[in-house]
């Protein structure tokens, strides 16, 4: 990321940091505009093909940002396992695609 700081892009984003004023990062699952700057890429540009996004956290967090992963049984062992789940929330509202969100 570091050496190739155009190709890479990491944003941290915090439901509830209880670290005070020393958090830089995103607060909250309602990112502002200035989140939204700085974890996405230009909006006049827009995501390219080669834009990956991977979003984790907390089913809330997730579905707000990517919309949930869906969870599917297996009718055999009874496990169930997750699968990526529709586009739906901020990234969707920004004009990302499937393919280029990954949730975990």
């Amino acid at each position: 990321a570091q050496a190739h700081p155009e190709r890479l892009r990491v944003s941290y984003t915090l439901t509830s940091p209880d670290v005070g004023d020393s958090w830089a990062g995103g607060r909250g699952r309602d990112p502002g505009p200035t989140v939204l700057a700085n974890a996405l890429p230009d909006p006049l540009v827009g995501p390219t093909e080669s834009t990956m996004v991977m979003v984790c956290g907390t089913d809330q967090f997730v579905g707000t940002w990517s919309g949930e992963i869906t969870r599917v049984r297996d009718p055999e062992t009874g496990k169930k396992s997750k699968v990526q789940g529709p586009l739906l929330g901020i990234l969707k509202k920004q004009g990302f695609t499937e393919s280029q969100i990954f949730k975990f």
